[in-house]
């Protein structure tokens, strides 16, 4: 029984993956051609890229910077933790000792 849910499982993920790639490829294939003039405008500071920009090249840099700077607050949280496993406050156990109905 577990197998066959492992296996299903695996077969699921596979169709998401694959058709994410479709969907990323026939996007790219669409687009491959457009090209995109950006510029900032701050009021006291302006800028303008030098040449334009191809869509799917965008919207790479774009994700990508979407998930480095997703990452960045679980890796703060993934670090905090491990920090709290590694060096246990021992007042946090004797509290939680003392107040356990079951000890």
């Amino acid at each position: 029984m577990g197998g066959s849910l492992k296996r299903t499982m695996r077969l699921i993920g596979l169709v998401a993956v694959l058709a994410v790639a479709g969907a990323t490829t026939l996007f790219v294939i669409q687009n491959g051609e457009r090209t995109v003039d950006l510029s900032l405008d701050l009021g006291i500071w302006a800028a303008h890229l030098k040449e334009p920009v191809a869509v799917p090249v965008l919207m790479g840099i774009t994700l990508a910077a979407g998930m480095v700077l997703g990452a960045l607050p679980v890796a703060s949280w993934g670090m905090r933790l491990r920090r709290k496993l590694r060096h246990p406050d021992p007042q946090t156990f004797e509290d939680e000792a003392s107040t356990d109905e079951w000890a």
